[in-house]
């Protein structure tokens, strides 16, 4: 039961660090882009 708990922490644990990233990429490449409609088209 222990190694099952350190998986499902680990597998949470690298969920949120791909979200964060992922928000990051979208933070960093709305910055010069405007609204999120994106009028580069």
């Amino acid at each position: 039961m222990n190694e099952d708990l350190k998986r499902v922490v680990l597998d949470l644990i690298a969920r949120i660090i791909l979200l964060e990233i992922l928000n990051f990429e979208e933070k960093e490449g709305s910055e010069g882009g405007g609204d999120e409609d994106g009028p580069q088209r």
